[in-house]
């Protein structure tokens, strides 16, 4: 029998395959606000960073913050930049991105960006310059007030 945290990652991972299309030959980068085995990252900035064209990123409940030290020219702000990405919360919980907003830029015709089940209590979502699609699904922002 799985262990509750395994059967998360197998869900997730099945789902995914079921509903995106994306190349053979991706990675699956598994981000954790805590360190341990199977994580790649703590970082969900560094993550993004690292990931290539058409990877998928796999996000752990917690809490993450931009990281100003992997993208120093665009303050606290997560970012995707030119690539095909899904990223994705893991079941269990809730995957919240604080204190900086997530942009998605330079998307060429053909590229997608896929955001699934990540939440934005204080922050936002800027998709600009892009031919590509952006995916949001899922995903909860900040009551808008006018």
């Amino acid at each position: 029998m799985l262990e509750p945290r395994s059967a998360h990652l197998t869900l997730a991972l099945s789902v995914l395959a079921l509903t995106t299309a994306t190349a053979a030959a991706q990675t699956v980068h598994v981000v954790d606000d805590e360190p341990g085995p199977g994580v790649h990252f703590t970082s969900l900035s560094a993550a993004l960073l690292a990931a290539g064209d058409g990877d998928v990123v796999l996000v752990k409940p917690g809490e993450y913050f931009a990281d100003t030290a992997a993208f120093p020219a665009g303050g606290k702000q997560f970012e995707i930049v030119g690539k095909s990405l899904d990223v994705i919360a893991d079941t269990g919980g809730r995957v919240r991105l604080r204190q900086g907003s997530l942009s998605v830029t330079g998307l060429s015709a053909g590229q997608t960006v896929s955001l699934v089940g990540l939440e934005f209590p204080d922050s936002g979502l800027s998709a600009y310059q892009n031919e590509g699609i952006v995916h949001v699904k899922r995903c909860e922002f900040p009551p808008f007030r006018s």
